[in-house]
């Protein structure tokens, strides 16, 4: 297990405003532990105990218990018997019958001190822990450590061996942003006093509140400071769908989805879109047909086929225009001879080019590509053509995807799987490369569509190729015309938890959950606390007078499904 000091640090000292006041968390780490069945005198070498069997000689020892004010640390010497132990120096008190004998990892703390956070940490100063309390005070008054902008770390040390625990993290005697959970944290102990909790407890405790207020005032003016506003999103020819931000709120409707506009249209200014239910979408969307190309396809004007999820709505034969995946792309029209349902494969297409330029590749290991402005990332399936060779590892039959190695915008490795291993190129090159994106899987694929600037929209989540995709939808495909624009919108995102001590709190009411984290500590020491506490109590009224009071200079709508 490893144990992570805990500590806070205030500024001043008791007999002075100079200085800092470290105050630490005692984590003795016991092991063993037996009692003693013989009264000990003080001065005394020799403890008759109950017994000795998890005990060995140079372990320390705590003499009584720990925060009395009669304890004490020994360290074990000489031999040991099957009840008997000696010391290595007498004992400072007396002590009784039926008191403890526990051994310890951990009998003093190693402060370190740094003028940044994340700067490097020198050696301040060794002291021993304060058995006879719950915690250990060391003031610091050096020039060189002891300011309010100084930080510390702390970890802890055993005397008698090397046995030295994790660091804790950084803390600060003034300094912390108020936005902060640290800053959150660090008042709280203070508040409640060093309490013997981790800071994951404090962590949880925070998400516990924020996911209260969630519950009970969410969806409605608790989400006001959780919304983004002008949120711009590239548009793609040939689709009638964006992909939703990840840290949208709810995505099974418009719940979290205020506006949604285009910035302009031809010669038009801002350009508003409606939103409709699914049902209205359906009556409006109907006579565009599509379906979902179902694999990854060679985009090098060599395929002939293009297998899709469903060609049931496609004609025998007939034409299809394939939806761009990119900005500089444009939408394929293409015309097919067959259409197979049994495998919802349509063949004898002719034209499916995507080019993207020129390319050269180095016989190396691995193979580098250089092909100015390529703009592709990881991940993107792309295919070659040549007018003479290519090297040894790759084809012109094969898809194959860019990986992040020697990534830039001119140059790429390829691997023959997405996110496999980088290829190496051998052997010999001729002739003029090409380079072309493939079209890959979950490209719409339109068998009739209407040409027309959207006017209107839903959202709700779809399964593609087996994937979940949360969408917002229009009730017609972009147009070439819109290809690369922007449209933008306003939503609400998702409650996150905190996970680590810099993260923010954005919320107004962030200082209520102060007395929600004096609830939590009580409620972990008796899980009959309940909601009727006045710390909780306090905590739901100071945030919901926030809430029920804001002023935002605009009308508010509490949005409640």
């Amino acid at each position: 297990m490893t144990i992570k000091p805990l500590f806070t640090v205030t500024t001043g000292t008791s007999t002075s405003s100079i200085g800092n006041t470290i105050r630490i968390q005692n984590i003795f780490a016991v092991s063993a532990e037996t009692n003693l069945t013989k009264d000990v005198a003080s001065s005394s070498t020799s403890l008759t105990v109950a017994n000795t069997g998890n005990f060995a000689v140079g372990q320390r020892v705590i003499l009584g218990s720990a925060g009395q004010e009669n304890a004490e640390f020994a360290t074990l010497s000489g031999s040991l018997t099957a009840t008997g132990m000696t010391i290595s120096t007498g004992c400072s008190f007396t002590h009784n019958r039926g008191d403890s004998v526990q051994t310890v990892l951990y009998d003093r703390a190693t402060i370190f001190y740094s003028a940044t956070k994340n700067g490097t940490y020198s050696y301040l100063t060794t002291i021993d822990l304060d058995v006879t309390s719950n915690e250990t005070v060391h003031f610091d008054v050096s020039t060189t450590a002891g300011l309010p902008t100084t930080w510390y770390k702390i970890s802890f040390t055993n005397s008698g061996n090397s046995v030295t625990s994790g660091q804790s993290d950084a803390q600060v005697a003034n300094g912390y942003d108020e936005s902060t959970v640290e800053y959150l944290i660090t008042e709280s102990r203070r508040a409640i006093g060093n309490v013997s909790l981790d800071n994951d407890f404090f962590l949880g405790a925070i998400n516990e509140a924020r996911r209260t207020v969630n519950t009970e005032f969410g969806f409605g003016l608790a989400n006001a400071w959780r919304a983004e506003f002008n949120y711009p999103v590239q548009l793609l020819a040939g689709t009638n769908y964006i992909d939703l931000p990840s840290n949208i709120d709810f995505t099974d409707t418009n719940r979290s989805v205020l506006a949604a506009r285009f910035s302009r249209v031809s010669a038009m200014g801002t350009y508003p879109l409606r939103y409709i239910d699914k049902r209205r979408w359906n009556q409006l969307a109907y006579q565009n047909t599509f379906s979902y190309l179902a694999s990854d396809t060679l985009g090098n004007g060599t395929a002939t086929t293009l297998t899709l999820n469903s060609t049931g709505d496609f004609n025998t034969t007939g034409g299809v225009l394939i939806g761009t995946n990119k900005a500089a792309q444009s939408i394929i029209s293409a015309t097919y001879t067959a259409n197979n349902l049994t495998t919802n494969t349509l063949s004898g297409l002719t034209g499916l080019t995507r080019s993207i330029g020129t390319f050269t590749v180095t016989i190396a290991a691995p193979g580098v590509f250089t092909c100015a402005n390529h703009g592709l990332v990881e991940g993107d399936a792309i295919c070659f053509s040549t007018t003479g060779a290519l090297p040894t590892g790759i084809n012109a039959t094969s898809v194959f995807y860019v990986t992040a190695t020697s990534l830039t915008s001119s140059t790429f490795t390829v691997a023959s799987s997405k996110y496999g291993a980088v290829i190496t190129t051998s052997g010999s090159q001729s002739g003029t490369h090409t380079l072309y994106n493939a079209i890959p899987a979950g490209t719409q694929i339109w068998a009739f569509q209407t040409n027309a600037v959207p006017s209107y929209y839903t959202v709700f989540k779809a399964t593609v190729n087996g994937e979940a995709k949360n969408r917002l939808y229009f009730e017609a495909p972009i147009p070439a015309v819109m290809q690369g624009r922007m449209l933008y919108i306003d939503y609400y995102k998702k409650l996150n938890d905190v996970r680590t001590m810099s993260d923010t709190l954005d919320e107004p009411w962030k200082d209520a959950y102060l007395d929600y984290i004096k609830y939590a500590v009580k409620r972990r020491r008796d899980d009959s606390i309940g909601t009727d506490d006045e710390d909780f109590k306090r905590f739901m009224g100071a945030v919901g007078n926030i809430i029920g009071n804001v002023y935002t200079g605009q009308g508010v709508i509490a949005i409640t499904g």
